[in-house]
């Protein structure tokens, strides 16, 4: 029989090259050196963004760093700022604990150390512990107190809230000598507490409590009664609850008063009454209210919108 058709199969696994492979052997070779491929592949590209990684990680840093330079600075700047403000306090401290009358008499007391919380409206320079020591002390303050030497100026501009009928109020423009005798009283206690000292005078003079009860609802004037709150419990003493009258508004340093401003701070005493008619107390009222810079930006919205 010829060799070509002879029923044994030829041997596979030996080759004239050396030793031979199956077809599965030869299949599975090849799927893994697919994947080996496929593995340097990923292992290329993590390297890649490890590498993107650390370049982030780097720029970070830096930010960081820089960030830390500029609170180093500002903590510098903040320290100093404090300083100054202590300096500033104990000038202040300094001259608020001696009243000017008590040390000019040379025989100070101890009332002249307690309490010395008023100074002069005009130049703000001259401290007392009571209105009967500054008013005692203006005969010789005066020559020197900057308010009197303003020849050039013998008006200033304020405002009269006049009472009309049902106890509104209706702001009328005014002037009054530059010297004139209302700048010896003492601002009132809540226009204080808000950082624009007011001073209100009546034009008429004040009643006995009893006999408020028989005069017009038309004398009342409800701002000015606002004006004179206690910046405590928020009512204002019973003489200025009702028949108040038409009532004098000016500004405890002279400045000039329009109708704009003054308008603008009984509104933000009016916030301060809604506030204490919510159930806050004089502590949470004046957290939130008693802060000049706050009264300043309130004042400038209402003066935009009045424009």
């Amino acid at each position: 029989m010829s060799p070509l058709f002879s029923a044994r199969s030829p041997r596979l696994d030996k080759t004239t090259s050396g030793q031979g492979m199956s077809m599965n052997e030869a299949l599975r070779t090849q799927s893994l050196e697919r994947r080996v491929a496929e593995l340097e592949g990923a292992l290329g590209d993590a390297d890649k963004e490890m590498e993107e990684v650390v370049s982030r990680m780097n720029l970070a840093q830096i930010e960081v760093m820089e960030l830390q330079s500029a609170r180093d600075e500002a903590m510098r700047q903040t320290r100093k700022l404090q300083a100054a403000i202590v300096a500033e306090r104990e000038k202040v401290d300094s001259l608020m604990n001696s009243c000017i009358v008590g040390m000019g008499n040379g025989k100070p007391t101890a009332r002249h150390f307690m309490s010395v919380t008023k100074r002069c409206a005009g130049c703000r320079q001259a401290f007392y512990c009571s209105s009967l020591c500054q008013k005692e002390n203006w005969p010789v303050h005066k020559k020197a107190c900057s308010s009197t030497k303003n020849t050039k100026q013998d008006s200033i501009d304020c405002v009269m809230l006049k009472s009309q009928a049902g106890g509104a109020s209706h702001y009328q423009k005014a002037t009054i000598p530059f010297n004139d005798d209302i700048f010896n009283q003492a601002p009132t206690s809540i226009s204080q507490s808000i950082g624009f000292p007011l001073i209100l005078r009546r034009t008429k003079p004040v009643s006995p409590v009893s006999e408020n009860s028989a005069r017009s609802a038309n004398d009342d004037n409800a701002h000015a009664t606002w004006l004179m709150i206690d910046p405590g419990h928020g009512f204002a003493p019973p003489e200025w609850q009702s028949g108040v009258g038409d009532v004098l508004v000016v500004r405890a340093d002279r400045k000039p008063l329009d109708i704009a401003m003054l308008a603008a701070v009984t509104d933000y005493v009016s916030n301060i009454l809604d506030a204490f008619g919510d159930g806050m107390d004089g502590d949470e009222v004046g957290r939130k209210y008693y802060q000049r810079e706050r009264l300043v930006r309130f004042s400038k919205g209402c003066i935009r919108m009045q424009e």
